[in-house]
């Protein structure tokens, strides 16, 4: 049982250095099964602009 964390521990270990958690996510994707076709609008998430956000100036602390 022991070596079987083991494994497991060094897997993970192993993908996040050198894969950066693709490796896992392709694993547990295969495991998932195929994926079901999208029949509607497939666009990206919208998200705001850094630059629209007003400054704010830092406050020191004394």
């Amino acid at each position: 049982m022991n070596s079987i964390i083991l494994i497991a521990a060094c897997a993970v270990c192993l993908d996040q250095l050198f894969f950066r958690r693709r490796l896992a996510s392709y694993v547990v994707d295969n495991l998932k099964g195929p994926k079901k076709k999208h029949t509607g609008h497939n666009a990206a998430p919208h998200t705001p602009n850094a630059g629209t956000a007003p400054r704010q100036t830092p406050e020191i602390l004394v």
